[in-house]
């Protein structure tokens, strides 16, 4: 009864530093969570603006805030589905009070991952006090941390940590409750963002895969421990792949991301780190092979490097001199399957074997080919190394204490927590580095110190409800691995979403991952000039106008310009020209443009190309005439070819006028 006492009381103080930790590395957002936006830009605007938008206004799985009028499925906008979906089902949040359940959820789960790491170090005979010293530093120091820049589906830092220590349940007692949470929980964080499934799904792949090599026990018996994970990764993926194919109507979705081996992790994004305070000093001697963080940064500490890579030397100077090694690694202690689980995440997150100029495996392996972020998957080596690290100085402490060597062990302890510390304050620079201005940029959002957008138009004699959708010049459309117009939406896009979670409209410009590939195709086609088909407008449900977004300063190509030719001035707001852009009126100049081409196209022969409203030089050239040894389409075409390995042809066309603009089609 007492060691229950005891347990429950280092519990709470575990829980209490879990909190003190956390409100240090995420400051206002723990403490002023419905008024903290760390930016407005970017991915960080835009998935803000998913999860806000579809907690507040939709009621499912569609997300009807972007793209409009087709939408999106809000697992593919980063909307937090198992979130954002039920509390729209089950709660009547404003975007005030989304933003805050956003913030706190985030802020739980650091609380949450701080405590069962806490619950993990106990398992491997830590001492509590210690366990919590070094929980709160493994999490403050995972890579996971920085993705509250922007990424927030992924800033869900309980994740692995919960995972394994379910996981350890599971592998010392074999009880199937271990087998049912995991399962519960994989799912549930499946639909929070499909990378947490697919860390799961590789996790119990690889742990199954340990047990069968290196489980204690005979080697027959060993398939029975590692089926029931099996079961799960079967489970799991039936019921993911059945959720999405039931709610998601669209079929022609890119399968395979851009740019996916660029994505993976690297040396030094392992051993060194732009964050830390010790690099920093590195880098100011002129050393510059530094990682900056990227997707498939795991940076470990110095810390948990030297320990690790000592440990290692130890191990083998022993083997050699043919005495005893340390029993660290071994059933009893730190089994060798956690090891085996995190060095195969981290060949998987290097991208190994698709990297050895093997990228055609990908064609036969189609579940890779979901994933553009391979680095992502390092993450469950950062943890089980770390953790690692932590029993190892622990055992070497506890030797020098019961060798009464009380100065080296208090000595390494002291050192190592430091050092730790060291590098987690420049994490904790770093997130209050954009955090700080969290509420300036929530003020914006919400036009706190200024005219909002319901005013601003009743200012005017208008309403919301007078229009249909939200139009934003210049217009992209963005992520769908396929078509991509303008390089970055940037401020536009940050206006756009501005004003349609104020007005509740949606917006018809795109920017989301991996969207239809014919939708994006139509959708462009809006901003296209006179001679472009414009589809959109005839799956239009409403004959309402769009209140049409020009961003200042922007210079508008000709076709862009053209939506102004139908469109009625009101005014001036937040650095856009505000106009309201009739359907009907670009249906009629398409159609009035259309009769005057026709008369010219009964002149021009079959076959023979043709350029009218020009009078400079222009250039046409065909691929598919099969006049050619390399055709490009059509029949006997080659394959496809990646960016830069064919030289398709070099233009030189002298402009007639200064800034002259020129298209290009294909």
């Amino acid at each position: 009864m007492m060691k229950r006492y005891h347990s429950v009381l280092w519990l709470l103080l575990a829980v209490l530093f879990a909190i003190g930790a956390t409100v240090l590395i995420l400051s206002h957002m723990v403490t002023d969570p419905a008024h903290v936006m760390v930016d407005l830009t970017g991915d960080c605007g835009k998935n803000y603006f998913t999860f806000i938008y579809h907690t507040v206004y939709d009621h499912g799985i569609w997300f009807s805030g972007m793209n409009y009028p087709y939408g999106e499925h809000i697992i593919y906008a980063d909307g937090q589905p198992a979130i954002s979906t039920m509390l729209g089902w089950f709660t009547k949040l404003d975007a005030h009070q989304a933003l805050a359940a956003m913030n706190v959820l985030i802020s739980l789960s650091y609380v949450l991952a701080i405590v069962f790491t806490y619950k993990i170090l106990l398992r491997f005979g830590v001492s509590p006090f210690i366990a919590i010293l070094f929980a709160c530093l493994i999490n403050m120091l995972c890579p996971q941390v920085i993705r509250v820049r922007a990424h927030f589906a992924l800033s869900y830092l309980c994740l692995i940590p919960m995972l394994f220590y379910w996981n350890l349940l599971y592998h010392h007692t074999r009880k199937w409750k271990w087998v049912v949470y995991i399962f519960i929980f994989g799912l549930f964080m499946s639909f929070v963002h499909l990378y947490f499934g697919a860390i799961i799904f590789f996790w119990l792949v690889f742990y199954s895969t340990g047990c069968m090599l290196f489980a204690k026990g005979l080697v027959l018996q060993r398939p029975k421990y590692a089926w029931p994970m099996l079961g799960v990764v079967a489970l799991l993926f039936i019921t993911i792949k059945a959720g999405i194919a039931l709610t998601d109507p669209i079929t022609d979705r890119p399968s395979y991301p851009v740019n996916k081996l660029e994505y993976v992790t690297h040396i030094k994004d392992i051993f060194s780190s732009v964050h830390s305070p010790l690099w920093q000093l590195a880098s100011r001697t002129g050393f510059n092979k530094i990682s900056d963080g990227g997707e498939g940064y795991s940076y470990l500490g110095v810390v948990t490097i030297i320990v690790v890579l000592f440990s290692f030397l130890l191990f083998v100077i022993k083997r050699r001199g043919k005495r005893q090694p340390d029993n660290i690694v071994s059933e009893d202690r730190f089994s060798p399957v956690w090891l085996f689980v995190a060095f195969c995440s981290l060949l998987l997150a290097m991208g190994v074997p698709f990297i050895w100029h093997m990228s055609w495996l990908m064609d036969y392996v189609s579940l890779f080919k979901q994933f553009r972020s391979m680095g992502r998957f390092v993450w469950t080596f950062y943890y089980i190394i770390s953790i690692y690290a932590v029993v190892v100085i622990y055992n070497w402490y506890i030797e020098s204490i019961a060798g009464r060597n009380v100065v080296r062990g208090y000595g390494l302890l002291v050192i190592s927590l430091v050092l730790w510390s060291v590098e987690v304050s420049g994490y904790v620079s770093y997130t209050d580095s954009f955090i700080s201005k969290g509420r300036t940029h929530s003020d914006e959002f919400f036009n706190a110190n200024e005219t909002d957008w319901q005013a601003y138009l009743a200012q005017n004699h208008l309403k919301s409800s007078e229009f249909q959708g939200l139009l934003l010049l210049p217009f992209f459309a963005y992520g769908s691995e396929k078509l991509w117009v303008s390089d970055d939406p940037g401020w536009p896009l940050t206006m756009g979403i501005r004003a349609s979670t104020q007005l509740h409209l949606p917006i018809v410009d795109i920017m989301m991952s991996r969207t239809s590939w014919s939708v994006t195709e139509e959708q462009v086609k809006t901003a296209a000039g006179p001679y472009a088909d414009k589809p959109m407008l005839r799956d239009l449900k409403s004959n309402n106008p769009f209140l049409l977004l020009v961003y200042d300063g922007a210079v508008l190509d000709p076709d862009q310009q053209y939506l102004l030719r139908a469109s009625d001035l009101i005014g001036h707001h937040f650095q856009n020209n505000i106009y309201a852009c009739y359907p009907a009126r670009i249906q009629k100049l398409d159609e009035s443009i259309k009769d005057s081409v026709s008369k010219i196209a009964a002149f021009i022969k079959d076959g023979q190309d043709s350029c009218i409203n020009n009078n400079g030089a222009w250039y046409a050239q065909h691929f598919n005439d099969r006049r050619v040894a390399a055709v490009l389409f059509g029949t006997g075409a080659q394959t496809c070819i990646a960016g830069g390995d064919s030289l398709v042809a070099t233009c030189k066309i002298r402009p007639v006028k200064a800034g002259q603009l020129y298209e290009f089609s294909c």
